[in-house]
């Protein structure tokens, strides 16, 4: 899973090629780029919340059942590699880029 997270380098690059795009007039094709990696940044964030919220809850609700139960033994176990993927971000564009395209209508 790490892997397939956008680093820097590779960021600058599809930064740099939406760029281009659009000072060849490709406008369309620079936009849908743009748009791809924004939404995929958007569907990885709320993956994760999602992700983290459910974990929240089943560990209140673990938390509760084992009060009713009467025991202070409550098995919620965190794997290291959850901690990992929360953490995980993709490389954000540029700034320069963002501004550019809130000036454009959205395709």
């Amino acid at each position: 899973m790490r892997s397939s997270c956008i680093d820097e380098q590779y960021c600058r690059i599809i930064g740099e090629t939406a760029t281009f795009l659009a000072r060849v007039e490709e406008l369309d094709l620079s936009r849908s780029l743009y748009d791809s990696y924004t939404e995929a940044i958007r569907a990885i964030t709320s993956s994760q919340e999602q992700r983290m919220e459910t974990a929240r809850k089943d560990k209140v609700k673990e938390e509760k059942r084992a009060r009713r139960e009467g025991t202070d033994q409550h098995q919620v176990v965190t794997l290291g590699v959850e901690k990992d993927v929360d953490v995980m971000l993709w490389a954000q564009l540029p700034d320069a880029l963002h501004a550019f395209f809130s000036f454009l209508p959205a395709s």
